[in-house]
């Protein structure tokens, strides 16, 4: 049967929504780990040879390096077209899922019972999934485009499986799959749960059973089996001095972090209901014992319970609860990450969420028909209900891009949640820094330096704000400290030695631009201003 008008455009009709909700975002700028990932790595500036793709920091994510790199053969630094990409990435994903939505609701095993309302069911999963401020985190925050991407193959593979089922001529559907596989493997690990899951609907939805699913479409899951092998080979350059992850490192143990995620995941559900307090960079310590978490343990182990009696029974409540599980398990799990928590994670797992509420309402709204009240006093009352979610959520959204429009606003969100943060304040004094607020920014760099008097990144910060105010010798004194700190410091030895100059110390200076020399000897302005300092006449003090 055709569909009715509103059901004909809905897929325009999220497009736009999600459009005016992520609108304010094209106008933020970079924050972050952007810096270090975009605007200060030399893989983004060539598009060739395309072996650079493969180069830290792009060793394990080529497919988002590459995306990263025709952006600035583009547009260079603008920063617009950086978010453009992702919003087309997050639109596409939005679309997908709808499609996925709709299909599953028409399939056989749930089409009895969704089948009139399918379309509106389908539409408000990929809606109110695609609005929700935790996205922020991965669209907004271009940085996580690899989440975003990877969330978007991830999409696209199952979508196209789907396909490779009902349609005349599989084989086109079964070879985008397994394209679409090897891109998500080429921009975040998390894909690895792609061929499992994708294994997990076909047997829940489309075949029955997983002999019926391999006999079906056995060459579907080869080629994604086969596209696993890329996470092995993009590693293996991975240099291990920079790992942050891993069963290596030696901040965390496996037992530590699994107990922390038992405190994270929670939270990661309650900001998807209650989505108030978000945080670019938590502060999250590590929990040393179960009796400090047995409440989230005991959550869930009741959640995975039931989706381990629900995959068993091949329920379609077991698949919601498997995406759950399956998409954190690489990041929330047992393997330790020096980070054990950020939104972003959850960009994927969210749609088990949105489905569980979505689909909950409806069950509410069946039941409240069965018991006699009018349709169209329950048709009204959770209209209004939905209603106020999505424009509740809508708000949110666009007051979380609001907080990235500006960096020193996206980083006092951190440190009012966090004072004591060394990174959160530092970061803000920068950002303070950039936007030319220099008497703020050493009010931040000094309480960073006081929370840890150790940390040469505020020292050096704190000396350049100092000098740029004409405070000279207060500038000298925390150049000093950030070289007791780390004597190899970048570029202190050669800051103090131009405050030097200007303070007719040209000896001292010289002693310095040396130094500096011999951590860089190819800088060849520091070489000039050597010769220019030897070349001033010391002031004879017995004249």
């Amino acid at each position: 049967m055709a569909p009715t008008f509103p059901d004909k455009y809905r897929p325009h009709l999220l497009g736009l929504i999600v459009a005016a909700v992520f609108a304010n975002s094209f106008a933020g700028t970079f924050v972050f780990d952007e810096y270090s990932s975009i605007t200060n790595t030399d893989t983004v500036r060539h598009l060739w040879p395309l072996d650079c793709m493969f180069k830290y920091p792009n060793v394990t994510r080529p497919v988002v390096g590459l995306s990263f790199a025709i952006n600035y053969a583009m547009h260079g630094y603008h920063f617009w077209p950086y978010h453009l990409f992702n919003y087309a990435i997050h639109i596409t994903s939005a679309l997908t899922l709808y499609g996925i939505a709709l299909r599953t609701f028409l399939s056989a095993c749930l089409k009895e019972r969704y089948d009139r309302d399918a379309e509106r069911l389908a539409f408000l999963i990929a809606l109110l999934w695609a609005i929700h401020p935790l996205q922020t985190s991965s669209v907004t925050y271009v940085v996580q485009r690899c989440e975003s991407m990877m969330g978007m193959f991830f999409l696209l593979t199952l979508y196209c499986a789907i396909r490779s089922a009902d349609a005349f001529d599989p084989g086109k559907w079964t070879v985008w799959a397994i394209v679409f596989c090897a891109l998500g493997m080429g921009s975040k690990q998390v894909m690895v749960a792609a061929p499992l899951l994708v294994l997990l609907y076909d047997r829940t939805f489309l075949s029955g059973s997983l002999k019926n699913a391999i006999a079906a479409r056995g060459r579907l899951y080869a080629g994604l089996l086969v596209t696993c092998a890329i996470l092995t080979t993009s590693m293996l350059d991975s240099p291990p001095q920079g790992a942050s992850a891993g069963f290596s490192l030696k901040t965390v143990t496996p037992y530590h972090y699994a107990l922390t995620q038992c405190q994270v995941i929670p939270y990661y559900l309650q900001l998807s209901f209650w989505p108030k307090s978000q945080c670019l960079d938590y502060i999250w310590p590590f929990v040393e014992s179960a009796r400090e978490v047995w409440p989230g343990i005991v959550l869930l182990s009741v959640l995975l319970l039931a989706t381990l009696i629900g995959t068993k029974l091949n329920s379609p409540w077991g698949f919601v609860g498997a995406w759950f599980f399956a998409i954190l398990a690489p990041s929330s799990s047992i393997m330790p990450i020096l980070d054990s928590i950020f939104e972003h994670r959850m960009y994927l797992s969210l749609v088990s969420v949105v489905v569980v509420f979505v689909v909950g309402m409806h069950w509410i709204a069946r039941t409240c028909v069965g018991k006699g009240i009018h349709p169209r006093s329950v048709q009204n009352f959770f209209g209004v209900v939905l209603t106020t979610v999505v424009l509740g959520l809508s708000v949110l959204t666009v007051l979380r891009n609001y907080d990235y429009a500006l960096e020193s606003r996206i980083w006092r969100k951190v440190v009012d949640m966090y004072p004591e943060s060394r990174r959160g304040t530092n970061n803000l004094g920068n950002a303070l820094a950039k936007e030319e607020q220099h008497v703020e920014s050493v009010f931040w760099f000094e309480k960073c330096a006081k929370i840890d008097p150790n940390y040469a990144d505020a020292q050096f910060n704190l000396a350049v704000e100092l000098n740029i105010l004409g405070r000279h010798d207060e500038a000298i004194d925390h150049y000093k400290r950030a070289l007791e700190i780390t004597p190899t410091y970048p570029n202190a030895h050669g800051f103090m030695a131009d405050i030097l100059v200007q303070l007719d110390r040209a000896d001292e200076a010289v002693e310095h631009f040396e130094a500096e020399l011999k951590r860089d000897p190819n800088r060849a302005d520091l070489k000039e201003k050597l010769s220019d300092a030897q070349s001033l006449e010391i002031p004879d003090e017995t004249e």
